[in-house]
């Protein structure tokens, strides 16, 4: 398939496909003589399986609706909003230490 279709079923833009196309993240892809890029069918595969397991994703919304609950808990207090995001930001560098 051409590089356009190859993008469009991964739901990406054309460039994005090119620049990984140039960085050789396409296996099997190919150029023409005539400067079209041919991708073949079967490396859709490849890319339709998700690089995060379901744990992960889990895992990942759990922490965010963590920092958004202590965020919406320091908003409740009279701090202004300069100084709540300020004081969320070293509680969350002190957390990832």
């Amino acid at each position: 398939m051409k590089l356009s279709i190859f993008a469009r079923r991964l739901g990406v833009s054309y460039s994005t496909v090119l620049r990984m196309w140039h960085r050789d993240e396409i296996p099997g892809a190919f150029k023409l003589p005539s400067g079209t890029i041919i991708v073949p069918d079967n490396i859709l595969e490849n890319y339709s399986k998700s690089k995060y397991s379901e744990k992960d994703i889990e895992q990942q919304l759990k922490n965010n609706q963590e920092k958004f609950n202590k965020l919406k808990n320091m908003c409740r207090t009279d701090m202004p909003a300069r100084e709540v995001l300020m004081e969320f930001e070293r509680v969350e560098n002190n957390d990832s230490d």
